[in-house]
Formats: structure tokens, sequence, C-alpha cells
């Protein structure tokens, strides 16, 4: 599924097909990805990881940058 983020609202909102689907404003983010193009987002900490894949490294690495604004890095030690 492609869903759509909205850098610019405070916090993130996220929308598939143009539908708002929720805000994102809790959980925790992954850089440390396998792929450049990957960005992982755990939701809770008990919940397990997602992966984001984007079109280009580029968009991951922005989207990372604002998300980390107000949202903590994943710790290795959350993976259950």
């Amino acid at each position: 599924m492609k869903i759509t983020l909205y850098l610019r609202t405070d916090p993130v909102e996220a929308t598939l097909d143009e539908k708002k689907i929720g805000e994102i404003r809790t959980g925790a983010i992954e850089t440390d990805m396998e792929s450049p193009n990957e960005l992982g987002y755990r939701p809770a900490p008990i919940k397990d990881m997602l992966v984001w894949v984007f079109d280009t490294p580029d968009d991951a690495r922005i989207v990372s940058k604002r998300l980390l604004e107000y949202l903590p890095r994943d710790s290795p030690h959350q993976d259950r």
C-alpha cells in the first residue's frame, strides 16, 4: 500500500487515497536499516516494527529527519 505523509503538519499526518488514516504522534524511528530507502517505525514499545520503503534514499532521510524532531530513535532492546 502506498501512503502519503504530510511533513508540514504537526504532528505528521498520513493518508491513503486522500483519506486521512491518522497522525503519527507516538512511536519510535529506526534509521539503521538494510536499505537506504527504508525507515523503521515502531508504533508502540511492544508492537512489531513496520518497515516503510521510500522511492529514494533522500525521501527516507527527509522523513526520518522530520519525525526525529519529536519521536525517539528505536532502542535495540525493544525488539520482541
